[in-house]
């Protein structure tokens, strides 16, 4: 049976609006989130990449930390994504692109080099 608004006390519209509220709060916080089930420390020629497996397959990016030389730049950082990568450069040698990926909770990584054709002679 619902009970008209105006004939209904105070409290019980307040608590029907944070109950509507909190529902929604949550189904929010879960479409965007899952259940972290692996990762781990990546490392390449140019850094190391710290990620996340998210529902298995899903990919995200916790950090990194670039090799002395280089700096780092998340590309793609995954939000969770099918692929994320970071670029690591360094004005002194080849510049690195770190793919990353996760199956079945397992992290993996393709590291690519771009020559730099400056350091030629």
């Amino acid at each position: 049976m619902r009970i008209p608004a105006r004939l209904a006390h105070p409290s019980v519209r307040t608590a029907g609006a944070a109950l509507v509220v909190v529902l929604a709060l949550s189904s929010a916080a879960c479409q965007r989130h899952g259940v972290v089930s692996g990762g781990g420390t990546l490392s390449g020629t140019a850094g190391t990449i710290d990620v996340q497996c998210v529902d298995r397959s899903q990919v995200k990016i916790a950090g990194f930390n670039p090799a002395p030389g280089y700096t780092g730049e998340i590309v793609v950082g995954g939000d969770p994504s099918n692929e994320a990568s970071v670029k690591f450069t360094n004005p002194n040698a080849n510049d690195y692109t770190m793919i990353v990926r996760c199956v079945d909770s397992q992290a993996s990584m393709h590291e690519i080099e771009i020559e730099d054709t400056t350091l030629r002679n």
